[in-house]
């Protein structure tokens, strides 16, 4: 179900963003999910390249995007 252009909703706690590999030149997939009080960013949807943060990390990079984004 795919419901904003480039974002599929796949539960409550999981979605997948289309995004670019600058380094590779190509298109993929950014799998954004939580997993209890961990927010995991997989940025190859294949778990070779998976980014957790927790805590003060998560509340840091939701405010930085909310600022640069408004």
């Amino acid at each position: 179900m795919w419901s904003v252009s480039g974002v599929r909703v796949v539960s409550d706690l999981q979605v997948e963003i289309e995004a670019v590999c600058e380094v590779h030149r190509g298109s993929g997939r950014l799998v954004v999910r939580r997993e209890g009080d961990r927010v995991v960013l997989d940025a190859r949807a294949d778990e070779c390249c998976v980014i957790a943060m927790e805590g003060a990390a998560v509340t840091v990079l939701f405010d930085v995007l909310g600022e640069w984004l408004g």
